[in-house]
């Protein structure tokens, strides 16, 4: 911005009026006198005079200067005075606008390096922002696949749950079925004793009727009947032997399952710890890394609010310097036409 150069009023420059021709006064046949109009008259001279002139039929009058007014005068001096005192104003303006240009532009210098500055850290953050982020969405990630799979094994568990309630029931099931195969045993053996004990009193009354077989063929035939039912009976208890080591198999079978079934369900439930505390552990890493970028974010987000503020600043100290430049070229105008008009 150039400087606004005070206009100096230009001195005239109108030819002079030539000064009037001055008289010779070797000659002594004439005489000079002035003239109204201030030009010089020349009177011839008589002879037998002393170079005296002769008598003027008219008489001179001296032409005076006007009378000054006092109150054009003081108003004269009050104008110079307060040209003069403008002028002063006017010099301390021109020193202040020097001090704000030389602000102004040491201000633009300022947002100049800020501006470069600010470009400089945000080419420079910008691969760590990229790498963060990719990091976060490797994170992410991992922790959505950790809680699919906490869900997975949660559903494992419930059906394991499921299945021991199952087997708890089944388990009630075979005490009952064993106390029912019991009570037929107790009952299968009561009747194998009678059974015995009648066998062991038939074989003494045949033997101790011998000679009388005929007489004891009915009593052998009715014998017959309990024997075959023994037969029968040994029979059944045969069956529910082979049902009760069946179901003693089966029971076995249940055992074995069910400590399978235990087992798995300490290994899903120390997978399931695992899996939760490696959850907590990502999640964790996750939350102080969103909080380390957002601490970044939140410095680089002031670091720009504060290099806007001093923009901001710079934008309205130029402003400012532009409206006194403007205040100052306006003062200069005036206090120019004031000293035009003095100077006219």
């Amino acid at each position: 911005m150039d400087r606004a150069e005070p206009n100096v009023p230009q001195q005239s420059t109108a030819p002079q009026e030539a000064a009037p021709p001055v008289p010779d006064v070797s000659d002594t046949t004439q005489a000079h006198a002035v003239g109204p109009d201030q030009s010089p008259v020349f009177v011839p001279l008589l002879e037998g005079t002393s170079g005296s002139p002769l008598p003027d039929p008219f008489p001179q009058v001296g032409i005076g200067a006007a009378p000054l007014d006092e109150a054009a005068i003081r108003s004269s001096l009050a104008a110079v005075e307060s040209a003069l005192r403008r002028a002063s104003e006017f010099q301390d303006l021109q020193r202040s606008y020097d001090r704000l240009l030389s602000s102004y532009f040491g201000l633009r210098r300022r947002v100049v390096e800020l501006q470069h500055d600010l470009d400089d850290a945000a080419r420079l953050a910008s691969p760590f922002a990229q790498y963060v982020q990719q990091k976060f969405s490797i994170q992410t990630n991992k922790l959505q696949r950790s809680q699919q799979e906490c869900a997975e094994l949660r559903n494992a568990l419930q059906e394991q749950l499921d299945n021991a309630g199952e087997l708890a029931d089944l388990r009630d099931h075979l005490a009952y079925r064993e106390r029912v195969h019991a009570d037929a045993v107790a009952s299968f053996e009561q009747t194998i004793d009678g059974l015995n004990r009648r066998l062991a009193v038939a074989l003494a009354a045949a033997t101790a009727n011998a000679l009388g077989a005929s007489d004891t063929d009915p009593q052998l035939q009715a014998l017959d009947a309990p024997i075959a039912n023994q037969a029968d009976t040994a029979r059944d208890l045969e069956d529910a032997q082979e049902s009760i080591k069946a179901l003693e198999a089966s029971q076995t079978a249940f055992e074995n399952s069910n400590r399978n079934f235990q087992q798995q369900i300490t290994n899903f439930r120390s997978r399931i710890a695992q899996t939760e505390a490696d959850a907590a552990a990502v999640h964790t890493r996750g939350l102080d890394e969103r909080d380390r970028l957002q601490a970044l974010l939140d410095k680089s987000d002031q670091e720009v609010q504060d290099h806007l503020t001093a923009l901001r600043q710079a934008r309205e100290d130029r402003d400012r310097a532009l409206a006194d430049i403007v205040q100052a070229r306006k003062y200069h105008f005036d206090h120019h036409c004031v000293s035009s008009n003095l100077a006219s």
